[in-house]
């Protein structure tokens, strides 16, 4: 995390969002919207279904595997949840257009930081038809790959309550820089989040 922390400054972050696959143990709440060295750190989970991979935040991320997007959503809904449709248009694990036609995502991942400039651009297509909220990530594997992508939002953002909140007000905008740092996107009162 020290890592992570010192990269995440460099590039020019307030913020990261941790979503490692099928991994959220513990209580959110004991770790929720922590600081370390002044960056936010929010704490999710990707979770791979048939129609997608959800990025998940909320107060209880334990679910079992297997389970499809529907059943995932309306969970994370009565919970007080929400769930980003990750990289929508990437060849090998695409998103199902039916999560955004029937408005069940808090918000779609525009740019995605391991994308290819082409299936970023995809989206375009259902931005036309659909009304959605977008972000950015950086789907980071490596500290190299931290801030390629990340969400602007126009208000502090600390923790995942925040964070959904946020996303369902459609405050939150994707940016993309290949060239480090970010801060020409930083203010006071403005947080960045990969």
């Amino acid at each position: 995390m020290d890592q992570i922390t010192a990269f995440a400054g460099l590039r020019g972050l307030d913020g990261v969002c941790i979503t490692d696959h099928y991994e959220a143990s513990g209580p959110v709440s004991s770790r929720d919207g922590y600081m370390l060295d002044g960056l936010v750190v929010i704490v999710g989970t990707e979770y791979a279904t048939p129609q997608g991979d959800l990025l998940l935040f909320g107060p209880d991320l334990d679910f079992p595997d297997g389970l499809p997007a529907e059943e995932i959503l309306v969970r994370m809904d009565a919970m007080g949840g929400a769930a980003i449709l990750a990289h929508p248009f990437r060849k090998n694990r695409p998103g199902d257009e039916r999560l955004v036609a029937d408005g069940m995502v808090a918000a779609v991942e525009e740019m995605n930081g391991r994308n290819t400039h082409e299936e970023n651009g995809m989206i375009a297509e259902w931005k036309a038809k659909y009304p959605m909220n977008t972000v950015g990530g950086s789907d980071a594997h490596s500290l190299e790959e931290l801030g390629r992508s990340a969400t602007h939002f126009p208000r502090f953002v600390n923790g995942w309550q925040d964070l959904v909140a946020a996303l369902k007000a459609g405050e939150a905008a994707p940016i993309i820089n290949q060239i480090f740092p970010l801060t020409d996107f930083l203010s006071n009162n403005q947080l960045n989040c990969a």
